[in-house]
């Protein structure tokens, strides 16, 4: 049985990597059923995962909008080409020190790291400098090493042979340090327009979701795009499903509580 790689905490840590699951199952329904399909808007993504998994180079970055199934999509196609959670590749999410980033790099090293949300990452110099090394070498080896006076049974050096995923929501200011790394990697970056992510939203509120109706779905989605605009920073899939549990709950007093939604910072 394979030891979970979070080490002291992993259960919960497990928890928030999948807590969207609701969401990307209300995604998967989309993609799957005839006449509401939102694969097209992913297909560019789609291609460079495929090109990830298949070609030479070792790293992805995704960039682009919370909430909107880039994370789910990283994972179906792990899932598609076969591999599984924790034998074939690992998902971190979060903060992570350099020694711990140094135990996931070992305990993953002939694996997929996907890093999810790793804006907080990437902001440790020792980690960015982790990353450069295993992702390109002028050798045949990535080697990656980490001196520490902790006591642990890491070793001081190893060879890391697996591939990294890096997702992100935006990128970090300029930083000449993290062009570097990036350099190094496939970039994927993409931002949809105020339509495609209305697009997608419809696509969404045409599933059942609880015991909504089909007028009811569309009567909060019709009030979603009367309290929004292009300038709305959180018009994303999350905020539609929290919109449709508010309205289930408060068909009262449903519409100033949806506006509070997308009035958020």
């Amino acid at each position: 049985m394979r030891i979970c790689p979070l080490g002291v905490g992993c259960r919960r840590k497990m928890a928030r990597i999948f807590r969207d699951r609701k969401i990307n199952k209300e995604i998967q329904k989309v993609s799957l059923r005839e006449g509401a399909d939102i694969s097209r808007f992913y297909a560019p993504l789609r291609g460079y995962i495929h090109t990830f998994l298949n070609g030479k180079m070792h790293g992805l970055l995704i960039i682009g909008d919370a909430g909107l199934g880039k994370s789910f999509m990283v994972l179906q196609e792990l899932n598609a080409a076969g591999l599984k959670l924790w034998d074939d590749y690992a998902v971190i999410n979060g903060y992570s020190t350099p020694l711990a980033f140094y135990r996931i790099l070992f305990q993953n090293r002939n694996q997929i790291i996907v890093l999810d949300d790793a804006d907080t990452i990437l902001n440790n110099k020792m980690i960015v400098g982790m990353l450069k090394n295993i992702l390109w070498s002028n050798t045949t080896e990535r080697v990656v090493s980490y001196n520490t006076s902790a006591r642990t049974y890491l070793p001081a050096r190893f060879v890391f042979k697996g591939k990294v995923i890096i997702i992100l929501n935006q990128l970090p200011k300029k930083n000449k340090n993290l062009e570097a790394l990036y350099s190094r990697m496939l970039v994927y970056k993409n931002f949809f327009s105020y339509e495609e992510k209305m697009q997608i939203l419809e696509e969404i509120a045409s599933l059942p979701y609880g015991n909504l109706s089909h007028e009811e779905r569309m009567k909060v989605l019709e009030h979603v795009k009367k309290v929004t605009s292009p300038a709305t920073k959180n018009l994303n899939i999350r905020s539609l499903l929290k919109a449709f549990e508010l309205y289930s709950f408060n068909k009262d007093s449903w519409k100033p509580l949806v506006e509070k939604i997308f009035l958020e910072v």
